[in-house]
This record gives C-alpha cells, sequence and structure tokens, in this order.
C-alpha cells in the first residue's frame, strides 16, 4: 500500500504503472478524483480506480464507487471485487507484414 501525499506524488505514482488498484478518499475534491482518474485512464497498467465519494459524475468515471459512510466493510468488499476481474488492457495490435 501507498499513500500519496499531493497531486504530483499521485501521478508520479500512476506513472509508475504498478498499482493493483488505485483508491481515491473523499478528502480529495471531485476535480482532484476526475484528475487522477484520467490520469490511470492514460497509463500503460491502467488499474482499476475505486472512488469514495457521493459525486455521481466522478463514481461514473472510475470502476467502482463506495459512499464515504458506508464503512470499512464496504471498503474492503469492492476492493475485493475490483482486485478479482481481470484488469482492461488495451488490445496489442501486430504488425502487418510488408
Amino acid at each position: 500500500v501507498s499513500c500519496a501525499q499531493s497531486h504530483a506524488e499521485a501521478a508520479e505514482y500512476i506513472s509508475q504503472n504498478q498499482a493493483d488498484c488505485i483508491l481515491l478518499g473523499f478528502t480529495l475534491s471531485a476535480e482532484e478524483q476526475i484528475s487522477l482518474i484520467r490520469l490511470v485512464k492514460h497509463s500503460l497498467s491502467r488499474p482499476p480506480v475505486l472512488v469514495m465519494s457521493r459525486n455521481s459524475e466522478v463514481v461514473r468515471q472510475a470502476n467502482a464507487g463506495i459512499d464515504p459512510l458506508e464503512g470499512p466493510a464496504q471498503l474492503v468488499a469492492a476492493v475485493s471485487e475490483l482486485l478479482a476481474k481481470p484488469a482492461a488492457r488495451p488490445k496489442a495490435r501486430a504488425a502487418s507484414a510488408k
């Protein structure tokens, strides 16, 4: 588990392409959450994103969302479910023979 203390640090973690899952906490603004979700979607590894938010736009852009007031059991269940699914990977194209 790695915890970023700033947006720049979070972007650095995302760019390293080593995360199994990204959890965006409720202390981030909706704009910060959306910005980080976009960074994840453009990363090579594209790990699933779980967001703790009541903002429907943020939740819609993430792979999953939970209400921050639902408690730790819901958080653990959501992470377990995301990690059980195969990651969405961009499909590679074979080079054409010329």
